[in-house]
């Protein structure tokens, strides 16, 4: 009887208790994951939960959105989603909203705001600043309001607004073509989501007995969203470009492709995960017998190339790896 890799619960197959086994790509399917690479040994739960926390959290990073925007991953959904970053215009200093959508455009848009001034007993000056359909709207809610209170409505030039249109009319039009977007990167989150991606990969390649093992808990503990900052950056080993193209080869043209491979350097066992063509890659110190490392390898299973548009996955052989390493430096 299998286990789950996360929560290492027994899985039972029909159970209604959230302990029966679901797929899960090891890769997320949203980054485009492949059917190719995937674990049946993650129950329920913990495919809902993970899927929520460590999964959302990774996903749901800015960059990670644009880089989806880029190469057009839908999700579940069937949609891709758009990326909403804080902004400000340069011209008018104002706050607001840049929108980068799937069908290529780029929206702009402000958080509408109301300032309310009492200049007497029976006389109220109000400012409204928004973008202009939302401005309309709230100008005739305005003015609606006043009908009912039997109350009159002044433009700024001291006209009588009867409809939205007549405050429009009168307002100062502000445009501004100059926006400064800020994107935040969130490290843990990030690195939690590589890190669940790793341990996935070494169980299909190394297998249950180091899955199961004490030498897989402390990348299965931040897999799972446990363990401080600390735990997280004591595992992490940033990796340079040249790193993924020893497992790709020098002059291979994969702007987009996910590559996942086991290193041995300096005595030390690391996992990498190299996404969207190498421009995002991390490494991660593990443990792993020997032999259950050469078994890898012999299996044709030290390396796998994702392409995240076709969803292919790929094995890299023994054979192949080596070529590509010894030519690395010629």
């Amino acid at each position: 009887m299998s286990k789950c890799i996360f929560c290492q619960r027994e899985l039972v197959a029909g159970a209604t208790d959230g302990s029966q086994p679901t797929k899960e790509h090891v890769i997320q399917f949203a980054l485009g994951g492949s059917n190719g690479l995937v674990t049946n040994d993650v129950c329920k739960d913990c495919n809902s939960t993970l899927g929520e926390t460590v999964d959302a959290e990774f996903i749901n990073q800015e960059f990670m959105g644009f880089l989806r925007l880029t190469h057009n991953l839908p999700g579940y959904s069937g949609t891709v989603p758009d990326v909403v970053l804080s902004a400000r215009s340069l011209d008018t200093n104002e706050p607001g909203k840049v929108s980068f959508r799937s069908d290529a455009t780029v929206d702009v848009s402000h958080e509408p705001v109301i300032i309310r001034q009492n200049k007497s007993a029976d006389y109220e000056e109000i400012l409204i600043a928004a973008m202009p359909d939302r401005a309309r709207q709230m100008a005739q809610g305005i003015i609606d309001k006043a009908k009912k209170q039997n109350k009159t409505v002044y433009t700024s030039k001291g006209k009588v607004a009867n409809m939205a249109e007549d405050l429009l009319a009168d307002a100062e039009v502000e445009s501004s073509d100059h926006y400064k977007a800020s994107m935040m990167v969130e490290m843990i989150p990030l690195l939690r989501g590589y890190a669940k991606i790793a341990f996935g990969y070494l169980h299909v390649t190394i297998g249950a007995g180091w899955t199961f093992s004490t030498d897989a808990d402390a990348l299965r503990a931040i897999s799972r969203g446990e363990g401080t900052a600390a735990d997280v950056k004591a595992l992490v080993v940033q990796g340079a470009p040249e790193v993924r193209a020893l497992f790709v080869g020098k002059e291979a043209k994969d702007s987009r492709t996910h590559v996942l491979g086991i290193i041995l350097r300096q005595g030390q066992t690391l996992a990498m995960v190299s996404l969207f063509g190498g421009n995002f890659t991390f490494c991660f110190k593990v443990s792993i017998p020997e032999e259950l490392i050469l078994n890898a390898m012999f299996a044709d299973r030290a390396a796998v190339e994702v392409d995240p548009v076709t969803r292919s996955a790929s094995w890299v052989s023994y054979q192949t790896l080596l070529l590509r390493m010894s030519s690395f430096g010629r």
